[in-house]
């Protein structure tokens, strides 16, 4: 994954992600935009022969970078908790 970043302020930030897809995009932007510091989150993929994808994040009373990084944690804390619940619903079925 290489990350390039196109423009950068106090409150917002844009970057081109290349080797990234909707999968993870589409989720990123989804916690970022649960965020009350985040005014704005979206991503776009011009075309699908060309992966790159371009990631644009206003937020509202911290640097964008600090809100992406806390979004992140979100996702794996929340990813931990769905591996957890997994892992007791196949030991509850295991003979």
């Amino acid at each position: 994954m290489k990350i390039r970043v196109v423009k950068r302020t106090d409150r917002e930030l844009e970057v081109e992600i290349e080797g990234e897809g909707h999968t993870f995009l589409n989720l990123l932007v989804d916690e970022l935009n649960r965020m009350e510091s985040v005014d704005f989150a979206a991503y776009a993929i011009d075309h699908p022969d060309f992966p790159v994808a371009r990631l644009r994040v206003a937020s509202r009373d911290a640097a964008p970078e600090d809100v992406i990084g806390e979004a992140c944690k979100q996702i794996s804390a929340r990813a931990k908790l769905l591996q957890g619940k997994f892992r007791e619903a196949i030991r509850e079925v295991q003979p």
